[in-house]
């Protein structure tokens, strides 16, 4: 009887870390500036991420803070793969767009805008850098452009119905929830609630036969009844972090990404058997 409770309670410790699994979202517009005393530098991306062929559309404004004329001039650098158009000037072309002395004076703003197209998956992302006088402002814009993200309607490698059911159907029965991206069934619960919660309940019902049963000796009694204090502990504990904000908790994944699904970061670290993106926050583990 003892090694029975034994075996039941490592299987409990065993199952118990998926409840620490959450969700999270995807987010795609990109703002950053730079300013110095005499210039401010703002730069606009329409997305962050983009399919390869898309078209991503960067504006860069500069802002004259000083009463002096200024003329300055702008330099777009990308990787072998990006595309860089004028939209609203002249110049540059390729991966290396540059415009023309361009005057600003006193206290005035002066908008540029572009188009860049990845001709195929690139995340290196482009860099804006102005310069005048002999001074300049630069800014790292981290744009990507991946052969497949979770909300372009392709079910990837590394998406399935539990992490992207935007792209991954998911089973028959079971619904859609395009803010969190995993599939709900019975009254909002996912697969992994109703995995954990049916789990949890059986555990409870051996325990509670285990504690009615006579044969059982009062020391077995007193570790089953704090067994079912602690699946108490575990149920509120995993009810409280469902009513948590998503995207705080791990996401199993088959492949790690190299874009971030969920804000397009291009940037990762990795450590405690994690890869983390320093960009949103969200982890990543691999399954199996």
């Amino acid at each position: 009887m003892k090694k029975s409770f034994c075996a039941l309670i490592s299987f409990i410790l065993l199952f118990s870390p998926i409840l620490a699994l959450e969700d999270s979202t995807f987010v795609d517009q990109l703002n950053s500036s730079v300013s110095d005393e005499n210039l401010l530098l703002t730069v606009t991306a329409s997305k962050r991420l983009g399919l390869v062929g898309d078209t991503v559309f960067l504006t860069a404004s500069m802002t004259s803070l000083t009463q002096n004329d200024l003329n300055a001039s702008l330099t777009v650098v990308g990787a072998s793969g990006y595309m860089i158009k004028a939209v609203t000037a002249a110049g540059g072309g390729g991966n290396t767009w540059t415009s023309g002395w361009i005057r600003l004076s006193g206290g005035s703003s002066k908008d540029v805008t572009l188009t860049i197209e990845g001709t195929n998956e690139i995340r290196t992302g482009v860099s804006v850098q102005v310069r005048y006088d002999k001074e300049s402002l630069s800014l790292d814009m981290p744009i990507a452009f991946t052969k497949g993200y979770c909300g372009d309607g392709i079910c990837s490698s590394w998406e399935n119905p539990s992490n992207c059911c935007m792209d991954c159907h998911c089973p028959t029965g079971q619904s859609c929830n395009t803010e969190s991206g995993v599939c709900e069934a019975f009254g909002g619960l996912t697969i992994q609630d109703v995995i954990v919660y049916g789990v949890i309940v059986i555990v409870i019902i051996v325990l509670l036969a285990l504690l009615l049963n006579p044969k059982v000796d009062w020391r077995t009694k007193a570790g089953i009844l704090r067994t079912l204090v602690y699946l108490i502990f575990m149920v509120l504990q995993y009810g409280s972090k469902k009513g948590k904000k998503k995207g705080s908790g791990d996401t199993l994944v088959t492949n790690l990404p190299t874009v971030c699904p969920h804000c397009g970061s291009i940037s990762f670290s990795s450590g405690g058997g994690k890869y983390s993106c320093t960009n949103c926050g969200r982890t990543f583990r691999k399954t199996g």
